[in-house]
């Protein structure tokens, strides 16, 4: 997750950094649903408590119910657009430590 972050552009960056502060009313450095729910009605977008959880719930990798800033980006950056094959190859031989063509438990015992 962090890899494909890194590998975005300063401009997207920049952009989606100054979403984050705009949700993030409290400053915390995470969005809680409460912010997320503000901004939606802020933005009068028919969108269900429910669904708001649900949003929550996908992007927050570490599973503390708020979305921090890289489980943000990764929410939001277009991934088709994002990714190009060469940056996929990138990040699969960061895992290919052994440079074989596949990535086995050792390789990712070995990347971390």
């Amino acid at each position: 997750m962090d890899i494909l972050v890194k590998m975005a552009s300063e401009e997207e960056l920049h952009e989606l950094t100054n979403a984050f502060r705009i949700i993030d009313k409290d400053g915390t450095g995470l969005i809680k649903a409460h912010e997320l729910s503000e901004v939606i009605q802020h933005h009068s977008l028919a969108i269900s408590e429910e669904d708001i959880s649900r949003m929550i719930k996908e992007a927050d990798y570490a599973g503390n119910g708020q979305i921090n800033f890289t489980e943000f980006l990764v929410a939001t950056l277009d991934i088709k657009k994002f990714i190009s094959e060469t940056k996929l190859r990138s990040v699969f031989s960061i895992f290919d430590t052994d440079g074989s063509g596949t990535i086995t438990e050792d390789n990712l015992l070995f990347a971390f």
